[in-house]
């Protein structure tokens, strides 16, 4: 029997964001599976996986033909007013040849940029003017021909089709489908009445959503993840049928075994189907040499060495002379020294020439080189805040940003909980932004963006409006004056920091309730020692040789409103004593006298959650009271759950992150029962206010972010020690307006309340997933340091300083010769490898920054130079990652939060987890899984639906340069005011793009205008790049321990390091900064040996010598581990 053959035309990937389920590589896979020999792509309006589409069939040896389904404009793409004869169609288009590819690229691109209004359009008049090579066909239900069939209108669809057979001559089709619809039928019967009236072919296609039949539930899900509704909703949207999957050759043509040309014809538009992507074939501009050069190598290469002879003094006799590059080469051959800089060279040169790159460093150079010309300041790369920033954990602690760990579990700007998955530090000398609000402070560099509102000054009829008393806001005291509400303009947009002014409003992020039912096992707290004794609901000891009992506790204890109320005693008024040598253990609270209700209660809840009887005891002459209660098991799991010690206090994790608002609503109130106070009300001048007093830092940033959940916005403030057996004191403070709610949601410390006409509140507002800060003051400084960075997938943000923040060549000799890096690679044995590997595929990267306020000059000259509309920015797509996935599956299928929560919450938080990963690692999980039916439909549908992408966005800094316009080489649309491409970077760069990052920093320019001033007030002329390194006053003075101020240098560890060091050298500063932080610290004695005694260095093989001499035989850089490892391979 003859073997049936179809092709699928019409099928959406992944790439048809939240509408289609069917990743990639499965469908292909699917298809192979099905004898399938070619599969089509063609998403909604976008190009997004045709790359990926590409590789992944070519990998599985299946023929890939790239496409679109688009939306066309019935009668003009630049109508963007609501117009009943401008509806929009489907179209679906495939690409014949390389000339069609192009075609669809415009298309696609003019659609996003030019013709969106709720989707992206084209016209008629546009694909007529870019139908070449396209093969078009009339789409599903949606199509113009289908639609005025539906409408019972047979010439105006006639008519239309005759159109398109007009636009694209021989290469359109009129579109079959069948899901078992009605109306499907009809325009099956009304097409192929066409086709035989205009000879138009058929083609039949099944609309591809999903991989398989079962996969039907799955889609269902996801299109209520997208409209934001659940299962259950009955006006909603939902695909008539099952029958949307990935039929196989014999199902296709058992539907349409009556129009058998129009299932041959998917295989003759397959076979005129040949279109295939170059890659990692460079698409460099072509950039102009002097005609006097043959190659672009040569005037690379003479560049080069002209830079060679400024740079080193070797060449001292060949400056200010006519370069030729075989002059200085013979040169090298008679002087050692010139030899090294010239083969140094000229390896960089041969690799640099062999992969092609020539042009991107002749590029880089050019803007570099223009920017020197033009005096706008340069310098290398960098990260973002300084040392000592404070980032928000998701367990409501905090922990430097220096000291954060890849893992390490952070809340986002949007609230969200994400792993970190890298950390980036950079040196930088600039002028960096202080952001300050609600007595907080953020140092970062100028271009880093924070979420934000530009603020508008307030509109009402003051009669002196040259001083307006407050910035605009939602829920203003003045609201009722209001000229007009500005405030409904406001847009939280991320804003870089030098753009922020003094009453914007920075964005605190409100996390979200979240339950999970939790129950500790006490047992878990214990040693397991000889005298301990359990059984299914208690704990208890057994003592001496006659066996006695202490008191039995209670096993098992939930985390409920009870736990809650004891830790909020605990946290505030509770201790712990475990003192193993004289076997006493027990915790306790200390209140006053007077507040025997408090009393009371505390010992009521001990006995109601443990089963255990305390003991109450009154100072003698103090006017305190203590209960005290004998329990080692109890004791260490307080300790455990509290940590020890007031200094150290803190609210347990668990309750942050998985109880009821309810349940931290009474926490808080103990917690302000046994350290809380108000104000005194009938004190005019007295502030109405409360506070919270710790002397515990992690337990204030808790306690600020329990509050912004539950509604209200607190401040800082801190009591620095007077004596050194004290501790700093800390406040958490809470005032205006937002008082006047509290004793409704604090029953337990209710506060007295003072009406007045007018709050202090312009401070701040809220909504359900922010609080809004005015920016109090914002400053510049200069700074030389470290910087750094967090990556963060997902929502590629954080929480820095009570602020939401969003994420962010120098060993080349042929970058230093040129100028595009200071750094001189020889002088600090740089490896060239580190930088440009001869065995990569993918470009160099090498990021520049420029001066800030004359960074668009760079900008504008780059498009000058290469054409306004061959510079674009870059796409990036959030995924669906595995705990998230689950939770919006839970939602659209109306599960319970709770039951949602505690499966997501089973999903270990570690880089590259899956479901299925989690299965495996999880034995609790996958018990769920196998013994309880609707968990096991929610993680499955969650691992059909996991790993989608999910929205796109655009890439920080990134852009892309090209030789001819981008649209020749790339699709594009338009995220909100910016021109981007619909490939990302990593697309871009195998397609032989130019990527670039563009930073700008406000630093250059004022390193510029101190040189400026100098000159012009002292008369001194100062040479950045020619500072005085041998100043012997400078490191006597750091050897002498005299380093306050000096970065890096000024911790009592670093000080005391640099005075045992004595460095006479910057290398020593260097490599002892390298040896104390990050690295290996226990090298420094033998650093510092080998310093001071060069007959105590030692080398594992006398290879090893030429490479570490530098730093007395000890690995301190990368860079000499890199060639130790080269230098043994040779040996061995």
């Amino acid at each position: 029997m003859e073997k049936k053959r179809f092709c699928h035309l019409h099928l959406h990937t992944e790439y048809s964001l939240l509408d289609s389920s069917a990743k990639i590589k499965k469908v292909i896979s699917r298809a192979k599976e099905l004898g399938m020999e070619s599969i089509a792509i063609t998403d909604h309006g976008v190009m997004y996986g045709c790359v990926a589409f590409y590789k992944e069939a070519i990998a599985q040896g299946i023929k890939p033909i790239l496409g679109c389904e688009v939306y066309v404009a019935g009668k003009s793409m630049n109508i963007k007013i609501n117009d009943k004869d401008n509806g929009t169609y489907h179209l679906v288009l495939l690409v014949k040849n390389e000339v069609g590819y192009e075609n669809l690229m415009k298309i696609v691109s003019a659609a996003s940029i030019d013709g969106f209004y709720y989707k992206p359009r084209v016209d008629h008049d546009f694909l007529r003017k870019h139908s070449e090579g396209l093969i078009a066909l009339s789409a599903c239900l949606g199509g113009e021909v289908q639609k005025n069939l539906l409408n019972d209108d047979y010439e105006k669809s006639k008519e239309v089709a005759l159109m398109y057979k007009d636009i694209f001559k021989d290469g359109f089709y009129l579109e079959i489908q069948d899901h078992g619809m009605e109306e499907q039928r009809k325009v099956t019967e009304g097409n192929i009445k066409l086709s035989r009236e205009t000879e138009i072919p058929l083609i039949a296609t099944n609309d591809v959503h999903y991989i398989n039949q079962e996969d039907s539930k799955a889609h269902d899900i996801l299109m209520c993840i997208q409209t934001g509704k659940t299962v259950e909703d009955q006006n909603r949207r939902r695909y008539p049928s099952n029958q949307f999957y990935l039929k196989s050759p014999e199902e296709m043509w058992d539907m349409f075994s009556y129009v058998p040309e129009a299932l041959e014809n998917t295989i003759k538009i397959a076979d005129e189907c040949n279109f295939d992507y170059e890659f990692h074939v460079s698409k460099l501009p072509n950039f102009p040499v002097p005609q006097e050069y043959k190659t672009h190598f040569d005037y690379l290469e003479e560049v080069c060495f002209e830079g060679l002879v400024e740079r080193y003094d070797v060449f001292e006799q060949f400056k200010d002379k006519l370069i030729k590059v075989q002059d200085i080469k013979n040169f090298a051959e008679t002087n050692e020294e010139a030899k090294e800089y010239v083969d140094r060279l000229s390896y960089e040169l041969s690799v640099i020439n062999q992969m092609g790159y020539v042009d991107y460093f002749l590029i880089t150079w050019d803007f570099i080189k223009y920017s020197n010309d033009h005096g706008i300041p340069t310098g290398p790369g960098r990260g973002c805040f300084l040392p000592g920033t404070e980032i928000l954990l998701s367990n409501g602690s905090i922990k430097s940003i220096e000291d954060i760990k890849i893992g390490d579990e952070v809340i986002t700007a949007y609230g969200n909980l994400q792993l970190v998955e890298n950390l980036l530090r950079y040196d930088i000398k600039e002028k960096i932004i202080t952001i300050e609000s609600a007595n907080e402070k953020v140092k970062l560099t100028s271009d880093h963006k924070m979420l934000a509102i530009k603020a508008s000054q307030c509109t009402k009829e003051w009669q002196d409006r040259s001083n307006l008393p407050v910035i605009y806001k939602k829920g203003c005291s003045f609201e009722e004056g209001c000229i007009n509400k500005l405030y409904e303009e406001y847009k939280a947009e991320w804003i870089e920091a030098n753009k922020l002014e003094k009453n914007d409003f920075i964005l605190y992020p409100r996390t979200k309730e979240a339950v999970s039912d939790i129950t500790y096992d006490l047992l878990e707290y214990c040693k397991q020692e000889e005298h301990l004794r359990y059984d299914e609901n208690h704990i208890w000891y057994e003592i001496g040789s006659n066996n006695l009992q202490t008191n039995k506790i209670n096993r098992f204890i939930k985390l409920d409103e009870d736990l809650c109320k004891l830790y909020g005693y605990f946290i505030s008024e509770g201790w712990t004593t475990i003192n193993e040598d004289i076997r006493e253990y027990k915790f306790g609270f200390g209140f006053n006298k007077k507040e025997t209700e408090y009393i009371d209660d505390a010992v009521n809840l001990v006995n109601k959650i443990f089963a255990l009887q305390g003991r109450i005891a009154e100072h003698k002459t103090k006017e305190d009271t203590y209960v005290e209660f004998n329990s080692k098991v109890i004791s260490e799991f307080l300790r455990q759950q509290c940590n020890k010690g007031a200094n150290n206090k803190r609210i347990p994790y668990d309750v942050i992150k998985n109880t009821r608002d309810y349940n931290l609503k009474l926490l808080v109130a103990n917690m302000f029962r046994g350290n809380g106070s108000y104000s005194d009300i009938n004190c005019e001048e007295a502030s109405f206010r409360i506070k919270y007093t710790t002397t515990s830092i992690e337990l204030t940033r808790q306690l600020r972010m329990i509050l912004a959940r539950l509604g209200y916005w607190s401040t800082f403030k801190t009591r620095f020690k007077e004596q050194e057996q004290m501790h700093d004191e800390y406040s958490v403070c809470i005032s205006g307006k937002q008082l006047l709610r509290w004793n409704d949601d604090f029953e337990n410390y209710k506060i007295p309340v003072r009406e007045q006409k007018f709050y202090r509140n312009d401070s701040f507002y809220m909504d359900d997933d922010y609080f809004y800060i005015k920016i109090k003051n914002k400053t510049e400084e200069e700074y030389t340091g470290k910087v750094y960075d967090l990556s963060v997938p997902g929502d590629t943000s954080y929480v820095a300083n009570s602020m939401a923040v969003h994420n962010s060549a120098a060993g080349s000799i042929v970058a230093y010769t040129l100028g595009i890096t200071k750094i001189n690679p020889i002088k600090y044995s740089l490896l060239f490898e580190r930088f440009l590997n001869p065995e990569r595929v993918s470009m160099p990267d090498i990021d520049s920054d420029f001066c800030y306020e004359r960074r668009q000059e760079v900008i504008d000259y780059v498009v000058d130079k290469y054409g306004v509309n061959n510079v674009s920015q870059i796409i990036t797509f959030g995924t669906m990652a595995a705990r998230l996935c689950l939770r919006d599956v839970g939602r659209a299928m109306n599960y319970s939060y709770a039951e949602v929560d505690r499966i997501a919450k089973m999903i270990p938080t570690m880089l590259g987890i899956t479901i299925e990963k989690a299965l495996d690692l999880n034995p609790e999980l996958k018990a769920a899984y196998e013994n309880e039916d609707r968990l096991k439909t929610l993680i499955d549908v969650s691992k059909t639906l996991e790993g989608l992408p999910r929205h796109s966005s655009t890439h920080a800094a990134g852009v892309v340069i090209a030789s001819k316009p981008l649209v020749e080489y790339v699709p594009l649309q338009r995220n909100e005011d910016m021109i981007v491409t619909q490939f990302d970077m990593t697309t871009l760069e195998e397609l032989g793009l130019l990527k670039m990052d563009f930073l700008g920093l406000r630093t250059l320019t004022v390193m510029s205008d101190t040189v400026k001033m100098i000159k012009e007030n002292r008369g001194i002329d100062i040479d950045l790049d020619k500072i005085d390194f041998e100043d012997k006053n400078v490191y006597n003075m750091i050897g002498e321990g005299k380093t306050a101020g000096v970065f890096q240098l000024e911790s009592p560890g670093m000080t005391s390091f640099m005075k045992e060091l004595k460095p006479d050298c910057l290398e020593d500063i260097i490599a002892g900064i390298s040896l104390y932080r990050p690295g290996p610290m226990s090298e420094i004695p033998r650093y510092i040996e080998g310093k001071r005694n060069k007959d105590s260095v030692h080398y594992e093989t006398p290879e090893l010598e030429n490479i570490l001499d530098v730093t007395y035989g000890v690995m301190v850089y990368q860079g000499a581990l890199r060639s130790s490892a080269k230098k043994h391979r040779n040996v061995g």
